[in-house]
């Protein structure tokens, strides 16, 4: 299993402690000798204050969903993010998907917009810049449905079952499962 996005995430955790150890090494070899057991959590404890570790960081909490039962007929192996107008985790999601299809050639990412509104598409194409795919649904309360109102959605077109994760269900461990699966299939 690829194990690329928990790695990033738990990187600067992990030299924030080593970190701190080396910073109570030397502060051992001083006068300030009690003073190195603060040291030694100091990093970790500044770059969890800044950087904190959310419950949906480490998740890949996802259902399934028949693929032959989605409103559209899209191919196997594409990443479907459902999104709605004015969501600024919708929108914040872009910049993630850029940089995990960058690691991902292969994998195909798509937008929809839940709104049959033109008008509602506009801030996304300017983020996307051609990127990737975008399009407003002619179903928007069948997607609404199908992701159980929870926006962002991440749908990883699969042979037979798709998956589906909410954006708190969507962590590293989610990525690393997609990454995989793109050289292993789910189903």
């Amino acid at each position: 299993m690829v194990l690329y996005w928990t790695f990033l995430k738990l990187l600067p955790y992990i030299l924030s402690v080593v970190g701190g150890i080396f910073l109570s090494l030397v502060f051992s070899r001083t006068r300030f000798k009690k003073v190195k057991y603060i040291v030694w959590v100091l990093p970790f404890a500044i770059y969890f204050i800044f950087q904190p570790i959310y419950e949906g960081d480490f998740s890949n909490d996802y259902r399934e969903y028949p693929t032959n039962k989605l409103p559209i007929e899209i191919e196997k192996d594409q990443l479907i993010v459902v999104v709605i107008p004015g969501c600024p985790f919708c929108y914040n999601s872009i910049q993630t998907m850029k940089e995990f299809q960058a690691r991902n050639s292969k994998l195909r990412v798509h937008y929809i917009v839940c709104s049959t509104e033109q008008t509602s598409i506009l801030d996304y194409k300017k983020e996307i810049n051609g990127a990737f795919s975008i399009e407003n649904t002619k179903a928007p309360k069948k997607w609404a449905k199908i992701v159980k109102g929870r926006f962002p959605s991440f749908v990883y077109v699969a042979a037979k079952n798709s998956k589906i994760w909410s954006n708190d269900g969507f962590g590293v461990r989610a990525k690393d499962a997609i990454e995989s699966s793109l050289k292993e299939p789910f189903n």
